[in-house]
């Protein structure tokens, strides 16, 4: 089945917003000491993060002056004019998409003498509409949170986080801002992920996906919460991050963290033991480490920084064992084990970017790779991205679908053992101190995989969903764990191949009292969906070991959405 969908905007916004690239702006009106405006002064902004070194502009006719397109960073900003006195405002902070207005006024003097003038950067920026919360990589680092976006969108202000924002590893995570609490849960969310201002998600799960977004190596993230104009297709909240990207002096970072049983503490009790608990939440084994190094290639000319992330989270699974007749044709029944349950989560990145100046031209591209990989072989001599273990195993569901090890096959739990791929080249180009040219593009490539069988799973026989948690008088144990648990096989299973294409380009025509901005945005959202059924092509319901109901699965259903958004805007 195919299904495609085609979208056009025109967008006419009347205020400026943030930049559809998410960089600050710098204002404000020169005049001399009668009050009177200057026009003509020359305007320079200086700043370690510009790999250009400066950035320039002219005050207008009515002596204001405007430069956009500025990376987060301190910069220092020179007012020149024959006939009048230099001036310098230094330690200038600029984050997010925020219009910094700093007014200047020059005396009459020799163009040799420089006034430095120092102050407090402006924190309300009285040019936009929107609300932006910004997080700058020192922020980020202090927070006492797990490194993941759910951590940092829990510590927003305005911000609707799902039940994953709390995770103990990094998973996808839907969010919102406005929505009641009843169109949240039903629109899942309708928050965006973007990097480097482009969208990075799932081509039909909302505006987020099950990609790790690197929020350690992040110069910035920047979140508006409301009054995202032109610069986006959406209404509702944004989570921009800005990477590192290098500069002219060589730096590097590592980081490593490590918890475990050691770390927490239980209340199992023999109360507890009787009835089936055998294990308590909480962290088993957990370790986050991570290295990056940047710097020059060639000063002011070609900059590089690469990055290198292992994470591994294996929590408890209480309340779930395994089937100790798994892969026993002739049983029917579910019997428990000795071999408690974890969920197991590995994650390993590898990151690289590289910002160039040609001339006019800065150029950047960042490229990601990850290789994601949860859950384990049933068997201890199988071979997986990660090993079982003598006494514990990796598979397994203690929430609704409630599954045995060897039946579990959901969205969220299953064995997974699939790449994700980001590439990003960018272009800008100041053609004049007036008109600013940009182009990017974004391809996202993943496997979003829905409970995929290990490589030992059990795919050959029937499998059986007991609907009575009741005491079995021929085991003496409980006929499942829980009511509707699932066990035996893996009764089907999805696979998906997703791929992701954004593009855009814009013009900028800025003066000191006006600017106009135009341009067009593309998407290409394309998922092939496989839904496979075990060799059986069947299901068993059980209710206290009676079979009272069967499932018959088509052998092989697939659907394929292509979603297609042209955008057009001015500003």
């Amino acid at each position: 089945m195919r299904i495609s969908a085609k979208c056009l905007a025109i967008l006419t916004v009347l205020l400026l917003p943030g930049t559809v690239f998410a960089q600050a702006v710098l204002t404000g009106t020169v005049h001399d000491a009668s009050g009177a405006v200057l026009p003509g002064v020359t305007v320079e902004a200086a700043s370690p993060a510009l790999i250009e070194k400066t950035r320039s502009a002219t005050t207008d006719g009515s002596g204001q002056y405007r430069i956009i397109d500025l990376q987060p960073g301190t910069y220092a900003v020179t007012f020149t004019l024959p006939g009048f006195t230099t001036v310098r405002r230094a330690n200038i902070e600029l984050s997010g998409t925020q219009t910094v207005t700093i007014p200047i006024e020059m005396r009459v003097g020799g163009i040799a003498e420089t006034i430095t003038v120092t102050g407090e950067t402006p924190l309300v920026d009285v040019q936009n509409a929107k609300r932006e919360v910004v997080m700058n990589k020192d922020t980020i680092q202090a927070l006492p949170v797990a490194r993941a976006v759910g951590a940092l969108l829990n510590a927003t202000p305005g911000l609707t986080v799902d039940t994953n924002g709390p995770a103990l590893s990094p998973t996808m995570t839907f969010f919102n801002a406005h929505s009641s609490t009843a169109n949240s849960t039903g629109v899942a969310g309708e928050g965006r992920m973007t990097v480097n201002g482009m969208t990075i998600a799932a081509a039909r799960s909302g505006g987020v996906s099950s990609y790790v977004y690197d929020t350690p190596n992040s110069e910035e993230i920047a979140v508006t919460v409301g009054g995202g104009l032109g610069e986006s297709d959406i209404g509702g909240p944004v989570m921009n991050l800005v990477p590192k990207s290098g500069g002219n002096t060589f730096r590097g970072t590592a980081f490593f963290n490590e918890a475990g049983n050691w770390s927490r503490g239980h209340n199992l009790t023999d109360d507890l033991r009787v009835i089936g608990l055998t294990q308590t939440p909480g962290i088993i084994q957990a370790y986050d480490a991570s290295a990056s190094f940047g710097g020059p290639i060639k000063k002011d000319r070609l900059w590089f920084y690469a990055s290198y992330r292992n994470l591994d989270t294996q929590t408890a699974m209480e309340g779930i064992t395994a089937n100790a007749n798994a892969g026993d044709a002739s049983r029917w029944d579910w019997i428990g084990s000795p071999v408690n349950a974890r969920l197991v989560q590995d994650r390993q990145i590898f990151i690289g970017r590289l910002t160039g100046q040609v001339g006019r031209n800065r150029l950047s591209f960042n490229s990601e790779y990850q290789h994601r990989c949860e859950g384990t072989p049933l068997k201890v001599d199988t071979q997986g991205c990660h090993k079982r273990g003598d006494a514990w195993i990796g598979l397994g569901n203690n929430a609704l679908p409630f599954q045995s090890p060897e039946a579990t096959s959901t969205a969220a739990r299953g064995y997974f053992d699939a790449p994700f791929y980001v590439n990003q080249p960018f272009w800008t180009m100041p053609a004049t101190n007036k008109l600013l040219l940009e182009a990017g593009y974004t391809a996202f490539r993943y496997n979003p995989i829905f409970g995929f069988p290990p490589p030992d799973g059990i795919t050959n026989l029937i499998a059986v969903t007991e609907q009575s948690k009741a005491i079995n008088p021929a085991t003496v144990q409980r006929y499942a764990p829980q009511p509707n648990y699932a066990y035996r096989a893996v009764e089907s299973w999805g696979w998906a191949v997703g791929k992701t294409d954004g593009w855009r380009v814009s013009a900028s025509y800025v003066t000191g009292a006006h600017s106009m901005k135009v341009g067009y945005q593309g998407n290409r959202l394309d998922q092939l969906d496989q839904t496979i059924a075990n060799d059986t092509q069947l299901g068993y319901r059980f209710n206290q070991g009676i079979p009272n109901a069967v499932s018959y699965y088509l052998p092989d259903f697939g659907r394929r959405t292509i979603t297609k958004l042209q955008g057009f805007f001015i500003q």
